[in-house]
């Protein structure tokens, strides 16, 4: 343990801790702190902060910790996005954001010290609330046309997906994390993404339902309604926390499920009797859109 040290000195210390921690950024995956190296940059950080003139270290050395981060994020981060489009952008943000969190939480460890006396006191950002700003905000000082991008190539994969068209869903779903992360630090992300996701939504499924009330007869169309419904559900649930799935389902099954529309069709192929049309309704407005695949309430429709 340190007895007396100088910011100087500290600094140079820490420049050790920036040094490491930078290597996870450039890919290093097995980079790793001892107990030992842990404990030294912590101390660093403690002693600086205790000292006599302990609250201009403490600024100094928060500070110190937003610059580190910055220099990675305009070093490592924009230049990496920069002309990428679509899913490479979406997986190379991934990548970016996974590394650039571990990197940030061992930092924010070595110093931690700040978030117990400087941050709540002089009130300002936590050590971890302002890595994600730095991460955001420089993003989007950079182009302010990037969440649009990205919203945009999410928006993409998603329609790719229910094409048929294989994507990896795991990215998309690290991508929507992200977004809800963001929000939290006045990133417009994720509002963006649901009302574009629920209006292309909207808009897919209205075209399905026109062509098939249209060309299929009543019960191929009750099987169409209840397949895309299972696919979305799927879908959804891989990538999208529950509020924007049931929005999403919601928006899916009043898109498909015209009651009316399906009763008129239902009379006209004399599919069942007349008298049949109000039990149909009700029957169709007991579909339980938070649990799509099962097949009972479909079965009862096509009774």
């Amino acid at each position: 343990m340190f007895n007396e040290l100088s910011l100087e000195s500290g600094m140079m210390i820490l420049d050790e801790a920036f040094s490491r921690t930078r290597k996870i950024m450039e890919g290093y995956s097995n980079v790793k702190f001892s107990t030992e190296e842990y404990q030294r940059f912590y101390e660093c950080v403690y002693l600086l902060c205790v000292q006599r003139t302990s609250f201009d270290n403490s600024r100094v050395l928060y500070e110190r910790y937003k610059n580190g981060l910055e220099e990675c994020i305009n070093s490592l981060v924009l230049p990496a996005l920069e002309n990428k489009n679509d899913e490479t952008l979406l997986t190379e943000l991934v990548m970016k954001w996974s590394s650039y969190q571990l990197m940030a939480r061992w930092l924010s460890r070595f110093f931690c010290y700040l978030d117990r006396f400087y941050t709540p006191r002089v009130g300002v950002c936590s050590l971890l609330e302002l890595a994600m700003r730095c991460f955001h905000n420089l993003i989007f000082q950079v182009n302010a046309r990037f969440d649009t991008k990205l919203v945009t190539a999410a928006i993409t994969l998603i329609h790719q997906d229910r094409n048929g068209v294989r994507i990896d869903r795991n990215t998309l779903k690290n991508v929507v994390e992200y977004f809800d992360i963001v929000r939290t630090v006045g990133g417009t992300c994720y509002d963006d993404f649901e009302k574009a996701l629920l209006e292309t939504s909207a808009a897919h499924y209205s075209q399905i339902a026109s062509h098939g009330l249209l060309h299929d007869s009543y019960a191929d169309y009750t099987y169409k309604v209840q397949w895309c419904l299972n696919q979305e559900s799927e879908r959804a649930t891989q990538f999208l926390n529950p509020s924007l799935r049931e929005k999403l389902l919601q928006v899916v099954n009043s898109c498909l499920v015209d009651l009316t529309k399906l009763a008129e069709k239902q009379q006209a192929e004399n599919y069942g009797k007349s008298t049949d049309y109000q039990d149909l309704l009700s029957k169709c407005a007991d579909l339980n859109i938070r649990d799509p695949g099962s097949d009972s309430n479909w079965n009862m429709v096509q009774q």
